[in-house]
């Protein structure tokens, strides 16, 4: 009796957990795929889910498939620009150092590059390159950029780089520290 029991449960356990994974599926079926921001989205999440050996062990697949239908409903809507960090946070939810998103060519013949680069150097983030005029600030730290300090900065591009380690981070992060389309995404 209590085997029969204890069966039951399970077989409740599975049908809710075969419910719950149907409901989370089905917006991405009612929503019509013609949009090629969708039918990009779309040929990502099958080849990541098909060929990354490991996509859930960072995240909850229910984190990274609500991002991802976040996206797909919002896609059509989005500026290039828009679209493009979206995808590069959705990408960053697998953790890994390995999975990334580059800048399109069109992209980024479009972005709008800041007269400086900044990079973690010497534990501090610092200028690494300046415009002639402002060679005595080279090597400088930086503190702040338009009143928000470097950690707030950090902190709200964390989600857009998928890393292992810190020193993986720094680098990546660093390469969007001088485009002007990251700080108004990242607010």
């Amino acid at each position: 009796m209590k085997t029969m029991r204890n069966i039951l449960i399970l077989s409740f356990a599975l049908l809710l957990g075969l419910l719950s994974s149907c409901t989370s599926t089905k917006l991405s079926s009612d929503i019509d795929m013609s949009d090629p921001r969708r039918e990009d989205l779309q040929v990502l999440m099958t080849t990541l889910e098909n060929n990354h050996p490991d996509l859930y062990s960072v995240n909850k697949e229910k984190d990274f498939k609500a991002l991802y239908e976040e996206i797909l409903v919002s896609a059509p809507q989005m500026e290039d620009i828009e679209f493009y960090f979206a995808v590069r946070e959705l990408v960053a939810l697998v953790g890994d150092s390995h999975t990334m998103v580059g800048f399109p060519k069109d992209i980024a013949a479009s972005l709008h590059a800041l007269p400086i680069q900044i990079a973690y150097v010497n534990n501090a983030w610092r200028l690494i390159v300046v415009e002639k005029s402002q060679e005595p600030m080279l090597g400088s730290e930086v503190l702040s950029l338009n009143g928000v300090s470097i950690e707030q900065i950090m902190e709200r591009a964390e989600p857009l780089v998928g890393y292992d380690n810190q020193v993986w981070f720094n680098q990546n992060v660093s390469q969007l520290l001088n485009i002007a389309e990251f700080y108004t995404y990242v607010g």
